[in-house]
């Protein structure tokens, strides 16, 4: 069906993307809600670009139509991958598996697709912290230590030619 034509345009594809967007349950919660915004997003497409000539996107969500309200590819190839809902969305990470560059949501669904794709060539950018507490990330350092193909970038948006850190402040409720 469907997805034996979205397999075979991703092997075709030489520069294939693989990027994830939950939303749904992540939209505002507490703890994993506000790391892979639209800025973590449009900041990982600029370092794939960085890495990929012409990259080909093949977008994998939870809210296609946000993604393509909200995410501009501006003249890249985009396919949003559609039609696997409930039991049969593990056809989705499977799919996201046979591509190879990966950029991943704050999500184990992201986490075990770039996982199960065994090609020594992949490379994977995912948010720089996992969830919203002060505790070390599951993935993070051992990305940066047995996982090579790892980068991380950040959710803030990043300034063109500049070298400044962005400014924030958190607030914590006493």
């Amino acid at each position: 069906g469907q997805n034996l034509v979205y397999q075979k345009m991703i092997e075709k594809a030489e520069t294939s993307v693989s990027l994830h967007i939950r939303r749904g349950d992540y939209n505002n919660h507490f703890l994993l809600g506000n790391i892979a915004t639209k800025e973590y997003f449009m900041n990982a497409i600029d370092e794939i670009h960085k890495k990929v000539k012409a990259p080909v996107f093949f977008v994998f969500s939870d809210d296609i139509e946000w993604v393509k309200e909200n995410i501009c590819f501006a003249t890249d190839k985009v396919t949003y991958i559609t039609g696997n809902t409930k039991e049969n969305v593990i056809y989705d990470m499977l799919l996201m598996s046979y591509c190879k560059y990966h950029i991943i949501s704050n999500s184990s669904f992201s986490w075990w697709a770039q996982w199960i794709d065994n090609k020594f060539t992949r490379y994977v950018i995912a948010p720089s912290y996992w969830v919203n507490r002060p505790c070390p990330s599951f993935i993070y350092p051992v990305a940066d230590i047995q996982m090579p193909y790892f980068i991380s970038v950040p959710n803030i948006m990043i300034k063109q030619n500049s070298n400044k850190r962005p400014y924030f402040s958190i607030v914590v409720p006493v």
